[in-house]
């Protein structure tokens, strides 16, 4: 679900992709809901560990 956040934001930011299917043309897209949406559903604690741990990584690849 939040890959797939992720993937429409970027797929409506990037200015090289053909125009929306027809469906989707009259509606207000708000990237910035989106994103903050997808924040919202990405746990905190996990993503602060992950980064810890990432650098604990690099301290030990570079020893």
């Amino acid at each position: 679900m939040v890959s797939d956040l992720v993937k429409a934001s970027i797929f409506l930011l990037h200015h090289d992709t053909p125009s929306l299917p027809s469906h989707t043309v009259n509606t207000d897209i708000n990237v910035i809901t989106l994103l903050e949406i997808t924040l919202q559903l990405l746990p905190e604690e996990e993503m602060e560990l992950l980064d810890e741990l990432y650098k604990l990584n690099l301290k030990t690849e570079t020893c």
